[in-house]
């Protein structure tokens, strides 16, 4: 009897060691779950305020591209929101939403900028983290330099993989610029987080 009990007290607490790691794992996964979450609507205002910024700028100076922006940032959004809470879309979505904010800036330097988009039809339904690729064409636009007869280019080129998945490239005619030490660099540092 006593070995019997010892085996049922053995085996007791063996299982409430297992429900242990279980509820201790279920909680390191909700944590990691609701930190990018917290990324990633910390991207959206990230874009929200710097599109307003731009909308500020051109009111002044150009009503009818301010509202034009306006209209286009309305876009972007309403496409942001019929994506959802996933936590990854499909390229095909994502380079949607890239063409969209592409308007908005476009709307900004009126016949300045030329943004072109190359994407191989194999790699539309690979699964990206939701606006994983947004900061990526901003700063490219932001940190580009114009060419002799004053546009800026910025391309998006994105290439499947034999091994499966992708490979995006965002260049632009500019120079390499160093980060400035008051700037934050909230968009980049959210991307690399939520590839990792």
């Amino acid at each position: 009897r006593q070995a019997y009990a010892e085996l049922a007290s053995k085996v007791s607490l063996q299982g409430q060691l297992e429900q242990q790691r279980r509820r201790e794992s279920a909680a390191r996964l909700e944590a990691e779950r609701t930190s990018l979450e917290m990324l990633r609507y910390q991207l959206n205002p990230h874009l929200l305020f710097n599109a307003l910024a731009s909308i500020r700028g051109a009111i002044a100076s150009d009503p009818q591209v301010a509202r034009q922006m306006v209209s286009r940032l309305a876009d972007f959004f309403r496409l942001s929101l019929r994506l959802g809470a996933a936590e990854t879309v499909a390229l095909r979505d994502e380079v949607e939403l890239l063409r969209s904010f592409a308007e908005i800036e476009r709307a900004r330097y009126v016949d300045d900028l030329e943004v072109s988009f190359s994407v191989e039809a194999d790699a539309h339904e690979t699964r990206v983290p939701a606006l994983v690729l947004q900061p990526l064409l901003e700063n490219a636009i932001k940190h580009g330099a114009r060419d002799a007869q004053g546009h800026m280019r910025v391309a998006l080129e994105v290439r499947s993989r034999p091994e499966g998945g992708a490979r995006s490239t965002v260049s632009n005619v500019g120079r390499w610029a160093t980060q400035d030490s008051g700037r934050t660099g909230v968009g980049l540092g959210n991307v690399r987080k939520r590839l990792q």
